[in-house]
C-alpha cells in the first residue's frame, strides 16, 4: 500500500491548527494546589494506580530514576504490575513501589487485560482530541 492511498482521506482544518483554545476560567499553569497533589513515586496513593495519566507519569519518574528503561514493553508491564497491586495489595502502592523497584512484574493475564483496555480507551480519546485533524468521508 502506497503513502498516498494511506492518507489520502485525511485532512487538516487549519483553523483549528493556528492556536491552543483555552476555556473560559481556566489558566494554563496548574495551580499550587493541582502541582501537589500530582503523582509521585515517593507518596502514591490508590488512586493513582487507577488513573492511566498518573500511571503514565509515575512511569516516566521511574525511567529517570533508572529504575526501568524506557520502552512500550515495559510500560506494559508497568501497567499491568499495577493492576496485580490494586487486586492483591493490602497497601496497593507500597506493595507497587517495591515490586517497580525489584523489578518484579507478576501480572496475571487479568492484569494485562486491564491494562490493554485502558490503553486502548486512553489512545482512542487522545485521537479524537486533535481537531486540527479531519477525516474526509468515504465516498
Amino acid at each position: 500500500m502506497g503513502i498516498e492511498r494511506l492518507f489520502e482521506k485525511i485532512g487538516i482544518n487549519w483553523e483549528a491548527l493556528k492556536r491552543p483554545r483555552v476555556e473560559a476560567g481556566s489558566s494554563r499553569c496548574p495551580s499550587p494546589m493541582e502541582r501537589a497533589s500530582a503523582p509521585s513515586l515517593d507518596a502514591m496513593t490508590d488512586a493513582d494506580l487507577e488513573s492511566l495519566s498518573s500511571l503514565e507519569i509515575l512511569y516516566d519518574q521511574a525511567v529517570a530514576r533508572r529504575w526501568l528503561e524506557d520502552s512500550e514493553a515495559n510500560f506494559f508491564r508497568f501497567l499491568s504490575t499495577a493492576a496485580y497491586c490494586r487486586r492483591e495489595g493490602n497497601d496497593p502502592p507500597a506493595l507497587f513501589a517495591h515490586m517497580i523497584r525489584s523489578g518484579n512484574f507478576p501480572a496475571t493475564l487479568a492484569d494485562e487485560d486491564w491494562a490493554i483496555t485502558a490503553l486502548k480507551q486512553e489512545r482512542s480519546a487522545r485521537a479524537r482530541n486533535h481537531p486540527w485533524l479531519t477525516r474526509e468521508p468515504e465516498s
